[in-house]
């Protein structure tokens, strides 16, 4: 399959995803890069706060690795902070991923994702657009692209979310679509997790890891045990405690993440190379097991 094309997917028309079909008002058009197969597929999705907290990001990886070896494909927006972090979690687990764009295919948003659409596509998933190629990103776009996340999916997982977060836009039309709602608490102070607390209070089901998806929606949990044991191969890299098999510019990329993390604009900066040479180290040292994504930028994984 070409996955530089764009196919268009007309509601009524075979291939068209069957759950968004069903919603009240779904794309006439959906314009696909990638493989549409996961689009008719079961799927859960995961958003939250652009900018997020090192740990939120933590938790959307892991708890999208998780639901991926369940079975289940991720859906998102490819926004920063939750977004990314919950494709690169299915991504991990080594499934595909869906997201939808608030914006036409000939754009990229946020440019730095720009290395995460091509990992995105080379591993079988789609990215999907009720807009035509050339458009591009507007703001009320984002808002209306949330019905379609919403659509695709059996339920939607709200990871980090303040009172007036769009992600509480992507769970009232989840509610509006018989879709199930599910949301993760944290810190009372601050204000960051305040839309969580309230989806909680409304009825969204409690989350606080993998376990309790899988309770929330039926799932049966030894699904994922064996999807664990089948890709349960340490990366290599760091599993070793070694920097063994890599470049020289890799090893002085990795020595700049630190144990911190560092935003990723910080890191093209002082690496000094071009935004997408740096875009692609870091996606093959993510790959080899070195660093993780957290937020906006990586930070280095310890040695075991």
């Amino acid at each position: 399959m070409n996955r530089c094309s764009v196919s268009m997917l007309n509601l009524g028309q075979s291939g068209y995803p069957p759950l968004l079909a069903e919603i009240p008002d779904p794309p006439l058009a959906l314009f696909v890069r990638g493989d549409p197969r996961p689009l008719d597929d079961r799927a859960i999705a995961i958003v939250g706060s652009r900018r997020c907290t090192p740990t939120s990001a933590m938790l959307a990886t892991d708890i999208a690795d998780g639901i991926a070896r369940c079975g289940r494909v991720v859906v998102s927006g490819l926004a920063s902070g939750v977004d990314g972090a919950a494709h690169r979690g299915a991504l991990q687990a080594g499934r595909s991923t869906v997201a939808v764009l608030g914006h036409g295919h000939a754009h990229c948003y946020p440019a730095r994702h720009r290395g995460l659409r091509q990992q995105i596509l080379e591993t079988g998933g789609a990215l999907v657009s009720e807009y035509p190629p050339t458009w591009p990103p507007r703001p009320h776009f984002f808002p209306e692209r949330n019905r379609i996340i919403s659509g695709l999916t059996e339920a939607v997982l709200v990871v980090e979310a303040s009172k007036r977060s769009g992600s509480l836009i992507t769970a009232r039309l989840a509610l509006e679509q018989g879709r199930d709602v599910l949301a993760v608490p944290g810190s009372v102070t601050g204000g960051a997790h305040r839309g969580c607390h309230r989806l909680l209070k409304d009825g969204a089901a409690l989350v606080e890891g993998i376990e309790d998806v899988c309770v929330a929606l039926g799932i049966d949990a030894s699904i994922r045990e064996s999807a664990g044991r089948e890709s349960a191969g340490e990366p290599t890299g760091a599993s070793t405690g070694g920097e063994s098999g890599l470049t020289e510019l890799e090893i002085r990329l990795l020595g700049l993440t630190g144990g911190d993390g560092r935003p990723t604009e910080v890191l093209v900066e002082l690496l000094g190379e071009p935004t997408s040479r740096t875009l692609g180290l870091l996606t093959e040292l993510e790959l080899k097991g070195f660093v993780r994504a957290v937020g906006d930028g990586y930070i280095r994984r310890p040695s075991r």
